[in-house]
């Protein structure tokens, strides 16, 4: 049964010295270690902060080099490098610039894996750049390697101290299957932003809490309704940081699954600020959530509407033909069921039933559990298998 209890608060709106991780730059995966033993350091610093103005983002770019000629080699410069080329050929729209930044992204990992090849930060954004390549014949070994190094577990931060409703709302969220208890999760958030109005954690973790709870509704029209829910708790965390990747992720996934249950208009209404969102995600943490930025690409294509299938390989530099970037995807890790979803709906879209049988096989023939901890969204894509396969006519 659809419930939506509006809450009351809505309207309240590597390797000389230490690395160190000062105000600006969080301690956390994939932006490398920052050091602070040069001053030039501190003026990337300032520029890093502001680099969602593309000036700055240049400045950026263009104080490291600075600094990698007065330290050549030097392992925390080049992590950096390899980073903020990422960043900057990202927001290049001329495709020879932003192909030729992020093969410089590339050169400049690998030089930090010919010394450490295991280094996760190198791996990652290596990775990230070879999503936009059309060039690439084979998985690259890096991403085979960051595979099993990426941290897992780490969908949103939670506050430094959780309230009573913060431990009502985890315990119930860890057993969301039970379609009460994430509703309970949910409700005992909105009493945490009652009291609480400016946590972004709180409006971040109720964005992804109403995504699951859409994607169970029970009609079309209920599901809309939980969806845009879920997209204006997201648009609150999202003010909050407006770069914060996962904040952004989750915003846009209601958006997506709410535009695609809208008219044509709708979605032709949406889609810029739906590829809007999908852009800094992939400037920030092109990888977050099991690799969820190239499955909400694949939706976009698939599902969302002929504009934004349009816009996606124009606007975010990522080939039309999405197998191959998927393909990296499944290296990554290829037991969330959500990603083979797409792909089987993305081949459907274009009548490709023989690649579309083969993800839907693998996710209904694979416990839910091979990725612990995400069981019942498992669960919950193998229905979604199941009901697609039996629209699909047999070989």
């Amino acid at each position: 049964m659809f419930r939506i209890v509006a809450p009351l608060a809505v309207v309240f709106l590597m390797i000389f010295p230490p690395v160190k991780s000062p105000a600006g730059i969080p301690d956390s995966f994939p932006d490398p270690p920052w050091r602070d033993d040069h001053p030039l350091w501190s003026q990337a610093l300032a520029h890093w902060e502001r680099r969602a103005d593309s000036g700055h983002a240049r400045k950026t770019l263009d104080t490291f080099l600075d600094l990698a000629e007065i330290r050549p080699g030097d392992p925390a410069v080049e992590l950096w490098l390899c980073r903020v080329s990422y960043f900057v050929g990202l927001r290049e729209t001329d495709s020879e610039k932003r192909t030729r930044l992020l093969r410089e992204a590339v050169d400049r990992g690998k030089k930090v894996l010919a010394r450490d090849p295991e280094n996760v930060y190198a791996l990652y954004w290596i990775t990230a750049s070879y999503y936009h390549f059309k060039d690439i014949d084979s998985i690259p070994p890096e991403v085979r390697k960051l595979a099993g190094l990426l941290p897992r577990g780490k969908e949103l931060p939670l506050p430094a101290e959780l309230s009573p409703s913060w431990h009502t709302a985890l315990r119930h969220w860890d057993a969301r299957d039970d379609l009460d208890r994430a509703w309970r999760a949910a409700f005992s958030l909105e009493r945490e932003i009652i009291v609480h109005p400016d946590s972004f954690e709180a409006w971040a973790w109720l964005s992804r809490m109403y995504y699951w709870l859409g994607r169970n509704g029970e009609t079309r029209k209920e599901q809309a309704q939980v969806f845009h829910r879920g997209y204006e708790y997201g648009m609150m965390a999202v003010n909050l940081k407006p770069r914060h990747a996962g904040a952004n992720f989750w915003t846009v996934s209601n958006l997506a699954r709410y535009g695609e249950r809208g008219t044509i208009l709708r979605k032709a209404k949406l889609a810029r600020r739906i590829i809007d969102f999908l852009r800094v995600i992939d400037q920030e943490e092109p990888l977050y959530y099991h690799s969820g930025l190239l499955r909400l690409v694949v939706f976009a294509i698939a599902d969302v509407g002929f504009i934004t299938r349009k816009l996606v390989p124009v606007l975010m530099g990522i080939p039309d033909d999405i197998e191959r970037p998927l393909a990296l995807s499944f290296v990554i890790e290829p037991d969330y069921f959500d990603t083979r979803l797409g792909l089987a709906e993305y081949a459907l879209s274009v009548g490709d039933l023989a690649l579309a049988r083969e993800q839907l096989h693998y996710v209904i023939a694979t416990p839910p559990g091979a990725l612990p901890g995400y069981e019942p969204e498992n669960t919950l894509m193998q229905e979604f298998a199941k009901e697609l396969m039996r629209k699909i006519p047999s070989p």
